[in-house]
């Protein structure tokens, strides 16, 4: 089940989501509150990826957000 929303930050509004509920941890996105007009789609696809994409003048831009696990 998917858990999300949206709080606001100044100048940016701050999006969550968590994919899993058994992972403590979900993805965050920082949005300036300007950008969030051009705000088509916003996904969490799983815990560690998550994307966003905005309308463009001419195209629209896709901003894909990835966690990649270290060998730490």
């Amino acid at each position: 089940m998917e858990q999300r929303g949206t709080v606001s930050a100044g100048n940016y509004n701050f999006f969550y989501g968590k994919y899993n509920e058994k992972l403590s941890i979900g993805k965050k996105i920082f949005v300036h509150h300007r950008t969030v007009s051009g705000l088509t789609i916003l996904e969490f696809v799983s815990d560690s990826i998550s994307y966003i994409v905005l309308r463009g003048y001419r195209c629209n831009i896709i901003i894909l957000n990835m966690h990649a696990t270290s060998e730490e």
